[in-house]
């Protein structure tokens, strides 16, 4: 398995900021890391490039979210992330 570089981790991290709102990235990095942490323990990769990135992220004030918002992932952020791990592969 093809480790993601801690700036590539950064990479995303700014992407999911400009792109998403900040639960949606909060929840995705979340994600990545808790991946991560697993390939560290089975001993697939040396060390986890997403840890403590979600916690970077600070909730912004109230905002209008739309409904597919409102319930989770959207299908593109399900895709993102498989994508991500399917490139990290050999």
């Amino acid at each position: 398995m093809k480790a993601t570089k801690s700036d590539d981790a950064v990479k995303i991290r700014n992407w999911l900021v400009s792109n998403r709102n900040s639960e949606t990235t909060k929840n995705l990095l979340s994600g990545l890391s808790k991946a991560y942490q697993v390939a560290v323990r089975q001993k697939l990769v040396t060390h986890n490039p997403f840890d403590g990135l979600a916690e970077e992220i600070k909730e912004q004030g109230s905002k209008t979210y739309t409904a597919e918002e409102k319930e989770g992932e959207s299908d593109e952020d399900i895709q993102i992330i498989i994508y991500i791990y399917l490139n990290q592969r050999l």
